[in-house]
C-alpha cells in the first residue's frame, strides 16, 4: 500500500471524505410511465458548458409524483423519479438513472441531490 496505509484504513478515509456517497453502479431499468401525463418541455444545458444540448421533458401523475427525462442527439441519456412525500435522499423511491456510455442501458443510480452531468459521449 502506498505509504504503509491499510486498506481498511483507505476505506474509511473515503467514507469521511465522501460523505452521503450514495451514487449506485450497474444496470437499472427506467421507471414506468403508466399514469404519467407530460407537463413541460424545455431544452437545457446537461453539462454547465453554456450550450442547451439536452431536451428535459416533465411528467407528472395524479399523486403528484414527479418524473423527467433527459435526452441529446436522440440519445435519451437520464430518467428522474421523485415521489412525493418521500425524503429526496431515499433512493428507493426517488433517483435519477443514468446513462454514462451511452449504450442504451442506464448504469448508474443517483439520490436526487446529489450532481450528475451529460455523459462524455454526447458532448
Amino acid at each position: 500500500m502506498r505509504d504503509g496505509m491499510s486498506p481498511l484504513l483507505i476505506v474509511v478515509l473515503l467514507l469521511v471524505a465522501v460523505p452521503g456517497m450514495a451514487m449506485e453502479t450497474g444496470f437499472f431499468r427506467g421507471p414506468g410511465m403508466e399514469g404519467f401525463v407530460k407537463i413541460s418541455e424545455h431544452e437545457g444545458d446537461g453539462n454547465a458548458d453554456g450550450t442547451n444540448e439536452t431536451t428535459i421533458r416533465r411528467f407528472r401523475n395524479v399523486n403528484g409524483d414527479r418524473m423527467f427525462t433527459m435526452t441529446a442527439k436522440d440519445q435519451l441519456w437520464a430518467w428522474s423519479v421523485d415521489a412525493v412525500g418521500d425524503d429526496d435522499s431515499e433512493i428507493n423511491r426517488n433517483y435519477v438513472l443514468r446513462d454514462s456510455d451511452c449504450d442504451g442501458r442506464f448504469d448508474e443510480r443517483y439520490r436526487l441531490d446529489e450532481g450528475f452531468s451529460l455523459p462524455d459521449c454526447l458532448e
